[in-house]
């Protein structure tokens, strides 16, 4: 698993958000 950041466009406020991506996966699994 590779970890990604990235901006959560439901946030208003564009908090940043931490993805967990599979590498066979586009979309991220986990977002914290």
């Amino acid at each position: 698993m590779k970890i990604a950041t990235r901006f959560s466009l439901l946030n208003p406020r564009n908090v940043k958000i931490i993805c967990f991506y599979d590498v066979r996966l586009i979309m991220p699994q986990e977002c914290y």
